[in-house]
């Protein structure tokens, strides 16, 4: 059975979303427009930097949607380096290196930043391919991401298992077939599930290959939720 993995970088690879949300609401507040913490949710939900921006400020032409992305780009990378893998990470991805099971990523972040990102905690070298939000264009409500990261790990939707944190990505990776993880604790560990998560963890620490190889073999309605 050949199988393929793929990975979302934000809350799945990095415990970054304090810093993301904390980032969009320091730019937003500048550009005017203070939003809750339940409207920040929608920048967790695997939306391309246009989309967020178009989302909370509207109509916006091309230099303004450039000048805001770099500006997001600086506040988020003031605090960066306090970023950490989420846990249980490099001794999961050392399994899958050792069972020769090809891995990708794909994530709604900048190219830029997701290069990056990979390159400072020595991770690049553990993805066959890397799928960015400069690559295709849409978000994550729209399959091409994962479809794209399946081709080049030469998979077939079926042998797919995708990590993922957001609603929507979840939504749209069972539509297409694939299998999913939701990485996520609490009520957004639950939120996951319900979405149609195969399992739910709130990270890697207690998955092994065994659990891999049973969600991909399982029929596609039969999902559960663990918590650990």
């Amino acid at each position: 059975m050949r199988i393929a993995l793929v990975f979302d970088m934000d809350g799945v690879l990095f415990d970054s979303h304090p810093l993301h949300r904390s980032a969009w609401r320091e730019l937003l507040q500048e550009a005017g427009k203070d939003v809750s913490e339940a409207e920040l949710e929608f920048v967790l939900e695997g939306t391309t930097r246009e989309e967020i921006l178009h989302h909370f400020l509207g109509s916006l032409t091309p230099q303004q949607v450039a000048l805001y992305a770099r500006k997001k780009e600086a506040i988020f990378r003031r605090e960066e380096s306090r970023v950490q893998t989420i846990k249980g990470l490099e001794v999961f991805l050392d399994l899958m290196e050792s069972a020769s099971i090809p891995m990708a990523v794909a994530s709604s972040a900048s190219k830029m930043r997701v290069t990056r990102m990979l390159e400072n905690h020595t991770l690049a070298d553990r993805f066959a391919a890397v799928l960015t939000g400069d690559d295709v264009p849409n978000g994550k409500s729209n399959p091409a991401i994962f479809l794209r990261a399946a081709e080049q790990l030469r998979a077939r939707a079926s042998e797919v298992l995708v990590f993922e944190d957001a609603i929507t990505a979840i939504k749209v990776v069972k539509q297409i077939g694939m299998k999913c993880i939701g990485i996520a604790a609490g009520d957004r560990g639950t939120a996951l599930a319900m979405a149609g998560a195969d399992r739910v963890v709130p990270n890697f620490t207690h998955l092994q290959l065994s659990d891999v190889l049973g969600i991909l073999q399982k029929p596609a309605a039969d999902a559960r939720r663990v918590s650990a």
